[in-house]
């Protein structure tokens, strides 16, 4: 029963880890684009405060996929970490809603059907 149920949450975790990665390559990639792109158009002050805000929370893989696991578990609120991204361009907004809804509506509701199912299936078979 708990070996079953265990195979699932590896599997369902695996998951969650490609799509976070997925995802953090695409608002890595275009963040760091529009970085480069911005940094000759706007005002120093601002360019540089912008860039520390991002840095905070996406300035790396890692601090990106944190910064999207703490998005979907309740960590930090979504909106507060989309701020920055929106400001650099809105497309970065989008993206972390697409993330955040398919990991939240899509994903983790199938994964739990998936244990309801495994769990009932096991209950039958003892």
């Amino acid at each position: 029963g708990i070996a079953v149920s265990m195979k699932s949450l590896v599997w369902a975790m695996m998951l969650m880890i490609i799509i976070g990665f997925i995802f953090g390559v695409c608002i890595l990639e275009i963040a760091s684009v529009q970085l480069v792109v911005l940094e000759n158009t706007w005002d120093a002050d601002e360019f540089t405060r912008l860039k520390t805000n991002l840095l905070q929370d996406w300035g790396s893989m890692i601090g990106t996929l944190y910064t999207l696991y703490m998005a979907i578990c309740g960590g930090i609120d979504w909106g507060e970490a989309a701020a920055p991204l929106i400001e650099l361009t809105p497309l970065l907004g989008f993206i972390l809603c697409l993330y955040v809804a398919i990991a939240v509506f899509c994903v983790l509701n199938i994964v739990t059907g998936v244990f309801v199912e495994n769990t009932k299936s096991t209950l039958n078979k003892d």
